[in-house]
């Protein structure tokens, strides 16, 4: 497995294995560190000119061998620092824990997806799904069909229309009509139409026939009325 792109440093310890130390001294050692870290081994290689190669130094610098000397291990033809490669065990020991532990919950996920009893589960909650949500359904239903027959029931509601009330012996115009057809008594039943004047127009509020029978009554009557007085301005005998 590869090695992560970084490496844990913990600053209080480095501190304190690096007190006292120079600037030139504390930048070496933490470079070649790094340099160490990139390698398969976490080791450097013990040869001075190829040592300088790897950490891309132009000439070796005198402290080197004072480095090496406090902080590197020499184990066969490799430069090792313990701590280095303790840490460089641990991080991998986690790397593949959590790659274990990763492929364990995938494993026991895959697993409850395709046991039986969760495809019974979900069999049996679907139909508790759709119990729940059933009678909000046959509500709405419902309620639609009272509001479509309310409406069907006020459209088809028939209208009904009163009779006229009866009209009373005082309103009928018989005496009207018997002036029309003449006789003796024309005259009198003449001014006796016009005394049941107001009875006549009260029938003109109703709406039958024997309202206009009525006005039509009225009309003749008031002709009959100019005719007689135009003869009367003419001499004639009535």
């Amino acid at each position: 497995m590869a090695r992560p792109p970084w490496f844990p440093m913990y600053v209080a310890d480095y501190d304190a294995d690096t007190a006292d130390l120079s600037l030139e001294e504390d930048g070496l050692y933490s470079r070649m560190l790094r340099a160490a870290w990139k390698t398969e081994g976490c080791s450097l290689p013990s040869d001075r000119i190829r040592l300088a190669r790897v950490l891309r130094l132009e000439q070796v610098p005198d402290c080197l061998e004072l480095v090496i000397e406090r902080y590197w291990k020499l184990v066969g033809d490799r430069l090792v620092n313990h701590r280095l490669s303790r840490e460089a065990k641990g991080t991998q020991a986690r790397q593949i824990k959590a790659r274990s532990g990763g492929i364990a919950r995938a494993a026991r996920k895959q697993d409850s997806s395709n046991h039986p009893s969760s495809a019974r589960a979900t069999t049996q909650a679907a139909p508790k799904l759709m119990a729940e949500q059933e009678p909000s359904r046959l509500q709405a239903h419902a309620q639609t069909q009272l509001r479509a027959r309310a409406s069907q029931s006020q459209e088809e509601e028939p209208r009904i229309t009163l009779p006229p009330p009866p009209l009373s012996a005082q309103d009928q115009p018989t005496r009207a009509i018997a002036a029309l057809n003449g006789g003796e008594g024309r005259a009198d039943s003449l001014r006796e139409c016009e005394g049941s004047t107001p009875a006549i127009t009260g029938l003109a509020e109703r709406e039958s026939p024997e309202r206009r029978d009525e006005e039509l009554i009225r009309q003749r009557l008031a002709e009959a009325d100019r005719q007689k007085a135009e003869a009367r301005a003419a001499g004639w005998a009535i």
